[in-house]
């Protein structure tokens, strides 16, 4: 099956709320009987959730329950692609665990909208080649290319990432 992913723009067309949550304040745009998160610009800090906003995906099939906001982890680590793995597996940031590699379609997001927070050299995504497992895809953010390579390869980035759910139920 094919993944592919609709870059979302926000729509302030109502007004922003703030709401206390448990994790503290948080920006949100009513909806009716549900609330999409109001995030910052594409390569702004976005404290509350842990890291860097850097897109919103929206589901190939319009089921809004599978839309999400992408958050990038400000810090990154130069691992052979098991170890990222892990890595980005055992993150927390300022106490926020859920984070991951991410899949090349979110790649070309972040280099769609966030290109200048990211070094300019291959980075891991969470993929492996369907047909040899000792080989994982990596993305380039010079030039926006994505290839695969062997997974025990040293020198490319492991930058992690969270999806965040667009749409809160408004009993949150």
């Amino acid at each position: 099956m094919k993944t592919s992913l609709k870059l979302v723009l926000p729509n302030y067309t109502s007004p922003i709320v703030r709401r206390r949550t448990r994790s503290g304040v948080l920006n949100v745009i009513p909806r009716g009987d549900v609330s999409l998160i109001a995030p910052p610009d594409f390569g702004d800090p976005w404290p509350m959730m842990g890291g860097l906003f850097v897109g919103g995906v929206s589901s190939p099939d319009d089921d809004r329950a599978r839309d999400y906001w992408l958050v990038v982890s400000r810090c990154h680590r130069v691992l052979p692609w098991y170890a990222a793995m892990t890595w980005a597996c055992d993150l927390r940031v300022n106490g926020i665990g859920g984070w991951t590699l991410p899949s090349r379609a979110e790649m070309s997001l972040m280099y769609t909208t966030s290109r200048k927070v990211f070094k300019l050299v291959p980075h891991w995504t969470k993929a492996q080649l369907a047909w040899d497992s000792s080989e994982a895809f990596s993305f380039d953010f010079k030039d926006g290319f994505c290839t695969y390579l062997h997974d025990t390869s040293e020198g490319l980035i492991a930058r992690a990432v969270r999806r965040i759910p667009m749409l809160m139920g408004n009993d949150e």
